[in-house]
């Protein structure tokens, strides 16, 4: 769980329906709570970069419980269940969740109604530690078991920005 110590965010609507959002002060820590009894069992600081919450260009993408997280302008593996930190590697291919671009539906013809703009999710995509984006579609096996389905029969699936990727791992790397 994310929990904001201090900071502020302003956000301003663009005439093309995104958001301009500017982060002032942050201060974040990820805490371990016991499901059980609501204590806190763990907690780690991520200080002030606002790439850990509401990053959003391309955003470093986990769907298990570890988590990338920024502490200090590096990149690091956070484990979900210990709190503990360890460095990504400098060099490995990560994958990025990406903004679809939105899509515009026009009302019907003779209709009164206005056109609509609607959210259409985000791809993954793979990327280097900096958040570029990368050609084709190999991906490492870690980041295959933080960032992409189970589709069972050993098969992983991500969806790209007009793609499925599926990804055949006889074993997914256990985590921590």
């Amino acid at each position: 769980v994310c929990r904001f110590n201090a900071g502020t965010i302003t956000s301003t609507l663009q005439d093309d329906g995104s958001y301009d959002s500017e982060y002032d002060g942050f201060d974040v820590d990820v805490i371990g709570v016991d499901a059980a009894t609501g204590e806190i069992e763990w907690e780690t600081a991520l200080g002030s970069d606002p790439a850990n919450a509401f990053d959003t260009d391309n955003f470093l993408a986990s769907y298990s419980f570890n988590k990338l997280v920024t502490v200090e302008g590096s990149v690091s593996v956070i484990n979900g269940l210990t709190g503990s930190l360890s460095a990504a590697p400098a060099d490995g291919i990560f994958a990025c969740s990406v903004e679809r671009p939105l899509l515009r539906v026009e009302a019907p013809a003779g209709s009164t109604s206005e056109a609509r703009m609607f959210n259409a999710g985000f791809a993954t995509q793979p990327c280097d530690i900096g958040k570029t984006l990368l050609s084709g579609n190999a991906m490492s096996p870690g980041t295959i078991s933080m960032a992409t389905a189970d589709a069972g029969n050993d098969i992983w699936v991500a969806s790209g920005s007009s793609t499925l990727s599926g990804y055949p791992l006889e074993s997914v790397p256990l985590e921590d």
